[in-house]
């Protein structure tokens, strides 16, 4: 009875957050409203609710209120802050010759050039519809700038991870800022062909053809390669409550155990390898389960770590990461340049 109450204290509370921080957000909102109600030239108020429309994908809302704004600002900062929005708003909704447009509109105001926000908001506007050059060349702009500029540095590496990926592999798949288990599960099968170099198959047809108590898996699209692949039992596809969650992000971690499995699988790789060892990321201890799996992919060129000293285990991993760490991989298990350990 105890655990009953509870629960239902839990979902009661529960509730009143969520009811809670939808009426902050409405009255945030109205807010913002009332103060342009009594100015309506207070263009940090229009701001606000171009931001918070644009997040909550209310993109058309956004737009209205920006174009109202542009009417009143004078100030070079604001219009060049309008335009920009106004690229973000456009390219949410798909409308990428209006959100070019804002951008030659913004180059009108003195300061435009040097603005970096305004550069990276077109860059990722370009990327949105898998323009690369022109996104290379925005963010280079912003880079101009201001060469120090974390932003854009992040992004362009992203733009260059995607060229790369796009080239070697031809995939799509290299433009998503993340992946899903099941997407993951069919380029082990059907790109990476992992059962060519398993040393140990799956041992039995009934083991390849039963579910083992899988609840999610059947109406994917990956349904048949993400049965093969349980099958492995890798620790990046482990279910839970036999839920496979093939919907879910892959994370940067997930990749490390993967390649680490896929290469102990196939090669004999030493999973305990570097337990001892110092780790050299301030987010991921020497004692983390991925540990040793982010020293032996990190140490073959399957991924790569990153110069602030931060490997963000738990970060949902791009298309571009997953299919260059698979085209090393299988380069790795198909020219035996692995040394067994």
């Amino acid at each position: 009875m105890l655990r009953v109450q509870s629960v239902l204290a839990l979902l009661c509370f529960s509730f009143s957050f969520a009811t809670a921080q939808v009426s902050y957000d409405l009255s945030e909102s109205d807010n913002f409203s009332q103060r342009i109600q009594q100015d309506k030239r207070d263009i940090d108020a229009y701001v606000s609710l171009i931001r918070s429309n644009s997040d909550s994908a209310q993109f058309d809302v956004a737009l209205d209120y920006q174009k109202k704004a542009l009417r009143y600002a004078r100030q070079s900062r604001d219009i060049i802050i309008l335009r920009t929005l106004g690229i973000i708003a456009n390219a949410g909704l798909g409308k990428l010759d209006k959100a070019e447009a804002e951008y030659k509109r913004a180059f009108r105001t003195n300061g435009a050039q040097t603005n970096v926000a305004l550069h990276i908001a077109m860059s990722e506007a370009y990327l949105k519809f898998k323009n690369l050059d022109k996104a290379k060349m925005a963010v280079a702009t912003a880079l101009k700038t201001n060469p120090a500029d974390n932003q854009s540095i992040t992004l362009l590496t992203r733009l260059l991870e995607i060229e790369k990926a796009i080239l070697v592999t031809g995939n799509v798949l290299a433009y998503d800022e993340s992946i899903k288990r099941s997407q993951v599960a069919g380029l082990l099968i059907n790109d990476l062909r992992i059962d060519q170099f398993m040393t140990s198959p799956a041992k039995s047809d009934q083991s390849m053809t039963s579910d083992q108590g899988l609840t999610d898996y059947a109406d994917s699209a990956f349904a048949k390669e993400i049965l093969t692949v349980h099958t492995l039992n890798l620790r990046s596809f482990r279910v839970q409550n036999g839920a496979f969650r093939p919907d879910a992000d892959f994370t940067y971690q997930d990749l490390a155990l993967l390649a680490e499995d896929i290469l102990h699988l196939t090669t004999g790789i030493n999973r305990a390898l570097y337990i001892g060892s110092p780790s050299p990321f301030f987010d991921l201890s020497a004692d983390d389960t991925a540990f040793n799996a982010f020293m032996n992919s990190i140490t073959r060129g399957i991924i790569e770590g990153n110069i602030s000293g931060k490997i963000q285990p738990e970060s949902s991993v791009s298309g571009a990461k997953t299919l260059l760490a698979l085209v090393r991989l299988k380069e790795l298990l198909a020219t035996s340049e692995l040394a067994k350990n």
